[in-house]
């Protein structure tokens, strides 16, 4: 709360966005198969994709805790899995992981990456230059004619490494 700003004790309580009033002051009623359509958690939209190399942050799984991997596949449900290949060993060893235990990882300078986040989702370029200070990665992202490339600056967390 600002203290330099005035204040009211006379503030209308706010409702909630569907409630409403018809003129009468009856409550609007919905129909229940309305009711049971909105109630159906959609699939959220995910960042994971094929060929990502990511960090894995799952306490739960301790052979793969804080090592990294490539994204073999991903799987879009009530909750969005994907499938990952540790990287290192000479036996190949796949888990399968939560998105939300699953971290990008930035690159060398140089090499390419993929933004996951934002405008340009989906987008492959190469980092070119890291901002320590701004928290910000500079990206030189391929247009589609091949010719032009177009820089951007984005957040750490917008880029990922792509496994080549």
């Amino acid at each position: 709360m600002d203290p330099t700003k005035a204040v009211t004790l006379h503030t209308e309580k706010k409702r909630p966005a569907d409630w409403k009033r018809d003129i009468g002051g009856r409550d609007e009623k919905k129909p229940k198969a309305e009711k049971e359509e909105m109630e159906e958690p959609a699939v959220k939209p995910t960042w994971l994709s094929v060929g990502l190399v990511v960090k894995i942050l799952d306490k739960s799984q301790a052979e793969a805790y804080k090592r990294k991997g490539v994204i073999r596949s991903v799987k879009q449900e009530k909750v969005n899995t994907a499938s990952v290949e540790l990287l290192g060993d000479d036996v190949k060893m796949t888990v399968t992981v939560r998105e939300k235990h699953l971290e990008t990882v930035l690159p060398a300078v140089g090499k390419p990456v993929r933004v996951v986040k934002g405008e340009s989702a989906g987008a492959t370029g190469e980092l070119r230059k890291l901002h320590e200070k701004r928290f910000l990665a500079e990206v030189a992202i391929d247009a589609s004619d091949g010719v032009r490339q177009r820089v951007e600056f984005l957040q750490y967390d917008e880029v990922c490494k792509l496994n080549r």
